[in-house]
């Protein structure tokens, strides 16, 4: 009897010792999303300033796509180009968004080059953006 206690007991903690594993490695493995709120918001990043093969690039060379895309969709919307590294996006419509931005490089008037697009569902930086239009007011007020 005394055995089969001792097996019981061991079976339980090797059951609850999986089952302590399982969240940790799931916990760490899936990264969740910061929503950011507003139909209109400025997104920033850090200007590139050298080339993949590490030369430095005159600031002046380097301009920055910014592209959105909706959640559940492959669609990627292109919002604009700028010199500067801030850009303001407003969202086409509602829902959930990611936003993504591209450098670009231009020698003479002629683009030499372009950056893969980063996006912000990436795990470095794990965060989109989503609107969700107000309902109107209300209407036929009345006293029963």
């Amino acid at each position: 009897m005394a055995v089969t206690l001792i097996r019981r007991a061991s079976i339980c903690q090797f059951i609850a010792l999986l089952i302590m594993c399982a969240v940790l490695f799931f916990g760490m493995t899936v990264h969740a999303i910061e929503w950011h709120t507003a139909n209109q918001i400025t997104v920033a990043w850090d200007a590139v300033m050298t080339s993949i093969e590490g030369t430095t690039i005159p600031t002046e060379q380097v301009s920055y796509e910014v592209f959105v895309y909706e959640e559940g969709t492959t669609l990627e919307m292109s919002m604009g180009t700028v010199a500067d590294t801030t850009f303001i996006l407003t969202l086409p419509h509602e829902g959930k968004w990611y936003w993504g931005v591209k450098a670009i490089r231009t020698v003479g008037g002629v683009i030499v080059g372009e950056s893969r697009t980063v996006w912000s569902i990436e795990p470095a930086y794990d965060h989109g953006i989503q609107y969700w239009a107000a309902p109107n007011e209300p209407a036929g007020l009345q006293t029963p």
